[in-house]
Formats: structure tokens, C-alpha cells, sequence
């Protein structure tokens, strides 16, 4: 479940980002992008990295790249669903020092696949990034799949 505090945004063709950057956004964002995708044959960590990789340029306001954090990835199951999930840091190929870590899932919903994106920009360093990625871990962990009439 989502608090409130997060905004949504549906971009169309399976595309809603959810995004909280309260108090300031030059101080905190907490943002999750989630995409529908066609269901694949098998699911890895890599997978997650390539589709990451091909929504940076389409769906921020400024395009990422990312490091992968190896021996991050890992299979599970969310709440009765298959899943994978990588992790690494995100940094803008904007002239504004820009980065942060993110966490990237892929969890199988019947015919499709949905695949999640949280990411943290929070560059005061005496402020605890582990507290607002917990946050945004709990959100993914909420994820089930819901039949589509």
C-alpha cells in the first residue's frame, strides 16, 4: 500500500509513477515507477537491469545511469508470485550532481510481468538513507498481483 503523501501519475501504455518528494525536492525524493511488461519464459536479475535501463532515457524528468551492485540480485517469491530483484545506484547525466540507490523488481503476473523501480535522491549526508529505503522496500513488498477482468 502506498501512504498518501506519494503522487500518482498513470503515463499510459502500463506506465504509473508514484512519487513523493515532501518536504523539498532538492532534498528528498522517494519515487517508484512501475511498467507492465509481456510475460518472459524465465526471470533474472540481469533481466530487471536491461528493462531499468531502457525507461531511464523515456520515463525521468532527467536520464540515469546506474552501477550495478553485484551479488545484489536475488529470486523470490512476492506474496505468491514469482519475483526477481536487483539493486544498485542511479547518478543524472545532468550537469547537477544527481544520485542515489534504487531497487529494481520484476514480479510475474499471469500473462504479463510488472516490473517495479524505487529509487532515493537524498544528498544531505547526515540524513539516514536506510530509513527511506526500508520505506520504499515495504511499498514494494505490499505488491500482489490482481487479476484484470
Amino acid at each position: 500500500e502506498v501512504p498518501r503523501v506519494y503522487q500518482r501519475v498513470d503515463r499510459g501504455g502500463g506506465v504509473v509513477l508514484i512519487r513523493n518528494d515532501n518536504p523539498d525536492p532538492s532534498e528528498l525524493i522517494r519515487s517508484i515507477l512501475i511498467q507492465r511488461g509481456e510475460v518472459v519464459d524465465s526471470m533474472s536479475p540481469s533481466m530487471v537491469y536491461v528493462w531499468r535501463a531502457s525507461v531511464d532515457d523515456t520515463h525521468y524528468n532527467v536520464p540515469q545511469d546506474f552501477d550495478v551492485t553485484l551479488g545484489t540480485g536475488r529470486s523470490f517469491e512476492l506474496n505468491g508470485s514469482e519475483a526477481v530483484e536487483a539493486r544498485g545506484t542511479w547518478k543524472d547525466r545532468a550537469a547537477y550532481p544527481a544520485a542515489g540507490p534504487f531497487v529494481a523488481r520484476a514480479v510475474r503476473c499471469g500473462g504479463d510481468v510488472i516490473y517495479l523501480d524505487a529509487w532515493l535522491y537524498s544528498p544531505n549526508p547526515r540524513r539516514s538513507k536506510y530509513e527511506y529505503m526500508t520505506q520504499l522496500e515495504e511499498i514494494l513488498d505490499s505488491f500482489t498481483c490482481v487479476a484484470v477482468p
